[in-house]
């Protein structure tokens, strides 16, 4: 009875194994990051942010949960 809200959880086929989206979220999230960090480098924009661990965790988390919102919600 405690367990019903996790019944109905999306996930995807991924080869036969179904993941969760949350997990898909995150992984597109990481791509997009590193993209973006490649960008700003090549912009040179990456000298302006400061601290990068606290802004590059701020973008992957705003990225995941934006992807979650648009195809979830």
């Amino acid at each position: 009875m405690s367990l019903t809200g996790c019944s109905n959880s999306p996930s995807f086929d991924i080869l036969g194994s179904y993941f969760p989206s949350w997990i898909v979220c995150c992984a597109v999230a990481a791509a997009l990051t590193l993209a973006l960090h490649s960008l700003f480098t090549k912009l040179k924009i990456v000298r302006e942010l400061w601290p990068l661990p606290l802004v590059y965790t701020a973008l992957f988390s705003f990225l995941s949960c934006t992807l979650w919102l648009i195809f979830f919600n």
